[in-house]
């Protein structure tokens, strides 16, 4: 209400920039600068009920919440630790996964827009693997700077104003010579699409990587990216990385490994307590679906309500939790991918958050859950006997298992080519000592196409896995008795394993991939033991793959339809 020009305008606008720059205590409660600045001068698509109860969108100032006030806090932290007491040394960038719809691009548009409009001289990256992710968020940074413009003394005359850059100042005629004058500073997209070298060179104050779960090449492009950052050791500006979950696809990898080893690359690490299995691991930061869940309720046996979220933003996570897993059974009711994805959308921990649940016939969702609780508790891995297998002059007992504990069975993949990969023979169940129906073994190979693989610097793996499958229940039936994940220099060697884990358990029968298992069969010939393979089931083919023209003695072809 102060006329503009008087002396309370001035004091009010010289009070709001130190507020936006050193941030704001009310109660006792602290908020960063950049938060003051983006709930205060940042619009916001938001959810709006109007008059009538429709429910829509539009453009309004954020509201305050305690899923924000933690995160400007930590990103505060990062930023700038000697405001907190702490050496410069603990300066870093983050790497941050979350559940959808939480706001973040916003909030790394508002960031932007902060520096943008108190640093001179700053520079903000917003970088992403296709142009229209980057733009997204670039184009909410030019939205906030208009408002900015049209309503506030923060605003900034431009050199450059372009669809892809934005750059403050103005230009002086200095003796006959433009003279570029102001705050100087920058806001760009870069695209890395096939080229994650486009992010060297350019010295930034913030550099967000927009949807790092997207980006194919993002440990080459943050590598890239990273002495832009520092000055020497010292940070001088810091990456954000983030990634969405429903946005994780084939470049998913890097994000993850990223993510599970943040301080190997300089970024900030937390204790691992999203994960039941990884309470004494370090992780990125997560921000799950709970954090954030408004209009979810609960009304408990009394008949009170209880809402995940109160007027002042406080988050209660267990009401957010079970509105989320009834809506999860609700969900399970329909088709697995259906299932699949809107556990990604809305995931309660990172393994959530990079499933990838399309191109798979099996229940990803649950494996996960199983594949957590078997790394919570290594138990599992005391069940089996590791050791190799050994010829012998018995006839009845061709073959022996000789147990060697020093031996390491391989328990994760991918596998580096650094690494030994040789692995152990593990025994579950020796075959019965007395007679047993001859066709209770069964032998599934996943043979490997190469002696040596050149082309990865991850090994490709040979898996065996003997299991019951004969339906004779005073034996035991679909159980898994021995395993071997592994490789040799020479496919004839692992053909020995497979041969040898045959006459292991009464020549069970092996069926193995053929279209990239020719040796399996040639190595059989050879070792006059090729009856002990199964042949191809055409019958069985004939029901998924019409007029099949594909002829194979032994072993069965692998595509989407076989699996």
């Amino acid at each position: 209400t102060s006329i503009p020009g008087s002396s309370q305008y001035h004091k009010y606008w010289k009070e709001q920039k130190d507020r936006c720059l050193n941030g704001y205590t009310v109660g006792g409660v602290y908020i960063t600068g950049e938060h003051y600045f983006y709930l205060n001068f940042c619009r916001i698509e938001k959810k709006v009920v109007k008059e009538d109860g429709r429910e829509t969108k539009e453009l309004g100032f954020p509201d305050f919440v305690s899923m924000d006030y933690y995160y400007f806090l930590e990103l505060e932290l990062c930023e700038n630790p000697v405001k907190f007491g702490r050496p410069t040394t603990e300066k870093k960038g983050i790497i941050l996964a979350k559940a959808r719809r939480k706001g973040f691009s916003f909030k790394n548009a508002a960031g932007a827009v902060w520096i943008y409009t108190f640093f001179k001289k700053s520079r903000v990256v917003i970088a992403a693997e296709i142009e229209d992710k980057a733009i997204n968020t670039f184009n909410m940074a030019k939205n906030m700077c208009n408002f900015l413009n049209e309503f506030t003394e923060f605003r900034h005359s431009t050199i450059k104003n372009t669809q892809t850059f934005i750059r403050s100042g103005s230009e002086e005629n200095i003796n006959g010579q433009n003279v570029e004058k102001g705050y100087l500073s920058e806001i760009k997209i870069l695209t890395l699409k096939d080229n994650p070298d486009k992010s060297a060179g350019l010295s930034c104050t913030r550099f967000i990587f927009e949807e790092g779960g997207l980006i194919n090449y993002l440990k080459k492009a943050y590598r890239f990216a990273e002495p832009t950052l520092r000055d020497g050791e010292t940070w001088i500006g810091i990456p954000i990385i983030f990634g969405t979950g429903g946005d994780m696809e084939g470049s998913t990898r890097d994000f993850a490994d990223m993510f599970d080893s943040p301080q190997d690359y300089g970024l900030a690490s937390y204790a691992n307590i999203y994960e039941e299995a990884e309470v004494n691991t370090r992780s990125g930061l997560f921000i799950d679906e709970m954090w954030f869940r408004p209009g979810a309720s609960y009304i408990d046996e009394k008949g009170k309500l209880h809402v995940s979220m109160d007027s002042n933003g406080n988050s209660y996570r267990w009401v957010a939790e079970l509105s989320l897993d009834q809506e999860r059974k609700v969900a399970s009711k329909g088709s697995k991918e259906d299932y699949d994805v809107s556990i990604t959308q809305k995931c309660k921990t990172p393994t959530e958050a990079f499933l990838k649940p399309e191109g798979n016939v099996f229940p990803v969702a649950l494996l996960k859950r199983v594949h957590s609780r078997l790394r919570m508790n290594s138990r599992y891995k005391n069940i089996g006997v590791p050791g190799r297998l050994e010829r012998t002059r018995e006839a009845k007992r061709p073959v022996k298992f000789i147990p060697d504990r020093s031996l390491e069975p391989i328990y994760s993949y991918p596998h580096k080519k650094s690494s030994n990969s040789e692995s152990a023979v593990v025994i579950y169940q020796s075959p019965p000592e007395t007679s047993y129906p001859s066709e209770m073994y069964k032998i599934g190979y996943d043979p490997v196409k190469f002696d040596v693989d050149n082309n990865s610097a991850y090994k490709s793996l040979a898996s065996l896995i003997v299991y019951k499958g004969y339906q004779k229940f005073d034996h035991g039936y679909d159980e898994i008795v021995a395993e071997y994940t592994g490789r040799f220099e020479s496919t004839d060697d692992i053909n020995e394993v497979a041969m040898m884990l045959s006459m292991y358990y009464g020549n069970a029968k092996i069926m193995h991939e053929n279209e990239i298992g020719k040796d399996v069969i040639a190595y059989f010939h050879r070792k006059g033991k090729v009856h002990l393979l199964e042949q191809q089931p055409d019958s069985a083919m004939g029901k998924v793959i019409k007029n099949s023209k594909v002829v194979r003695a032994y072993g069965a072809p692998m595509n989407d339809r076989m699996k």
